[in-house]
């Protein structure tokens, strides 16, 4: 566990309901840490650091949604959309710069004089097109995972959270005393 995860002030005579907020708050901040990032596409490790950051919140509202009660049943729905978008948006980050460099093979291999009739041409053009098809589906993802993110912002439930604030629809969070 890094020094960064070590969520302080987590008292084990406290209740459930307490801990979880400060637990919550705790993992909002670190989501948040990575927002300034989150409208620049080419912010390709921030933006795979928010995944994980948006992972662990939602993977925290699930563990304490018994505790919190029902408020969280729509902010963690919304959480697994940034998530799954977001994973979507890394995977094409993986993918698309290994079929880049089987195409600069391909191509490479017609760089000397002589072996030119050699290069699988149609195979490089589908390479690039498929590049190309893979570069426009990750702008849509973006753009997707930032109206998501817009929408999350809206509600005011990650402030709230940010807060230690369980109550914000107006009830009081459960508590075990």
């Amino acid at each position: 566990m890094r020094r960064s995860d070590i969520v302080h002030g987590v008292e084990p005579g406290g209740t459930i309901a307490d801990n979880a907020a400060l637990i919550v708050a705790a993992r909002v901040q670190e989501l948040l840490e990575w927002e300034r990032w989150a409208r620049d596409p080419a912010r390709v490790n921030e933006l795979h650091r928010m995944r994980i950051a948006a992972k662990r919140l939602r993977y925290t509202l699930e563990l304490f949604e018994p505790v919190i009660g029902k408020p969280l049943n729509e902010t963690i729905e919304a959480m697994k959309e940034v998530q799954e978008l977001l994973g979507a948006i890394h995977d094409l980050d993986v993918l698309t710069p290994r079929m880049v460099a089987e195409l600069r093979k391909s191509l490479r291999s017609g760089r000397k004089p002589g072996t030119w009739m050699t290069v699988d041409y149609a195979g490089s053009a589908g390479l690039v097109a498929l590049c190309r098809r893979k570069y426009l589906e990750r702008k849509a993802l973006h753009r997707r995972f930032l109206a998501a993110w817009r929408t999350l912002r809206r509600s005011g439930t990650l402030d709230a959270l940010a807060r230690a604030d369980l109550s914000w629809d107006g009830k009081e969070a459960k508590s075990e005393d």
